[in-house]
């Protein structure tokens, strides 16, 4: 992050604070009555009752060993800007939507590589 941005980023929180847009205003909250305050309920449109963490991740499927393949590799363009792009991009895809969504995935690789950019499917 630049200097420029985080003196930018102090006088705007600065000016928030002097205006008292960050602060309470003083004396709101003591007149809440928490006797009136309606207390959240649980609603299901399945009508299951709520249950603990625990019982939670009894019911859950082991998790699936992670595997991960690289598909395809798009190279920037010859034309960029050095120093501005220099990490690569990879696009991480669900192996179960690959194939759907994979003409779109295309093309946005090929624009991130049209911007410069070294793109990997994964």
């Amino acid at each position: 992050m630049s200097k420029k941005m985080v003196m930018v980023g102090l006088a705007f929180t600065l000016m928030l604070s002097c205006l008292s847009f960050m602060r309470p205003i003083p004396g709101e909250c003591g007149k809440i009555d928490p006797r009136k305050v309606k207390r959240l309920e649980w609603v299901d449109p399945l009508g299951r009752e709520p249950t603990g963490f625990q019982q939670f991740r009894a019911l859950q499927l082991p998790p699936a060993p992670l595997r991960v393949k690289s598909i395809k590799r798009f190279s920037p363009k010859p034309l960029q800007i050095p120093g501005v792009k220099d990490l690569p991009v990879a696009v991480v895809i669900n192996a179960e939507l690959h194939s759907q969504i994979q003409t779109s995935i295309d093309q946005y690789a090929l624009d991130l590589a049209d911007d410069g950019y070294a793109v990997e499917q994964i």
